[in-house]
């Protein structure tokens, strides 16, 4: 059976034109831990988990969370992904990452508590009107996963496990703007498919909104030189989105919302 912690995390190397006050961190998710039994599907039995220095970072409201995922898989995911942003934005705001609090937007994108701000003491952040603090946001999919911290505006990011579907058809159709289409041949193109996926998935949860016009409406497409060329209609401000390097068999993207 597979020991704790049961990830290793490493800052990516962001792409050229990401703004001072950005980081992205990767973790290495060992899927093992799933398949070993370590987070069942009824109830996290295995001592060494509920003892595991994750789960304790955890409070009351995602340990529920974290058992109503149904894949032993996700709830590890969830897990090793948790307890590192909790841990990263303890370091940066020099508190108790089991201290910090999260609120949800309305359309759903967490964000820190007034009073875990208020708290801080070890770090100094932006003031509110320049912009609007300390940012974070999460995703895994496969192996991996991707915790983004920014001082710099709203940020979001995605990746994604590249893996041939029978349904990336019916996605993209469903999904991606004309020209999207085009450039991952309906779908055929996987690569280059989970590329545009991961960068419009990255500008949504930037963005914090949601898309009133429809996900076919916005296009995000990946640039030879590592960026999108964005179409983001009815936005109040301007994004900017890049591609990062998650590892052999993933996709992943960092997106900006430029400070007015």
């Amino acid at each position: 059976m597979p020991d704790f912690p049961l990830s290793h995390g490493r800052p990516l190397a962001l792409p050229a034109g990401v703004p001072a006050g950005v980081e992205v961190h990767c973790l290495d998710i060992d899927l093992s831990a799933a398949a070993a039994g370590l987070l069942p599907a009824a109830a996290p039995a295995d001592p060494r988990l509920l003892a595991s220095p994750d789960w304790a970072l955890l409070n009351e409201a995602e340990h529920a969370r974290l058992l109503r995922l149904r894949q032993p898989a996700d709830r590890l995911r969830f897990l090793v992904a948790r307890a590192a942003l909790r841990r990263l934005l303890g370091e940066r705001l020099g508190c108790d990452p089991r201290a910090i609090g999260f609120v949800t937007g309305a359309h759903g994108k967490p964000a820190l508590h007034p009073a875990t701000l208020s708290g801080a003491g070890a770090v100094a952040l932006p003031p509110s009107g320049a912009s609007g603090g300390l940012h974070f946001n999460v995703s895994h999919s496969g192996a991996r996963a991707l915790v983004a911290l920014s001082t710099a505006g709203e940020v979001g990011v995605d990746v994604e496990r590249i893996a041939p579907r029978a349904s990336l058809g019916r996605l993209a159709a469903h999904a991606f703007h004309p020209d999207e289409r085009a450039a991952c041949g309906e779908g055929a193109d996987v690569a280059a498919f989970f590329a545009i996926w991961a960068g419009k998935e990255a500008v949504v949860k930037a963005d914090g909104r949601g898309l009133s016009a429809g996900l076919t409406a916005h296009c995000a497409l990946p640039r030879a030189d590592g960026g999108y060329d964005l179409r983001w209609p009815g936005a109040p401000r301007r994004f900017r989105a890049w591609r990062l390097e998650a590892g052999a068999g993933h996709a992943a993207a960092l997106a900006l919302a430029d400070e007015a």
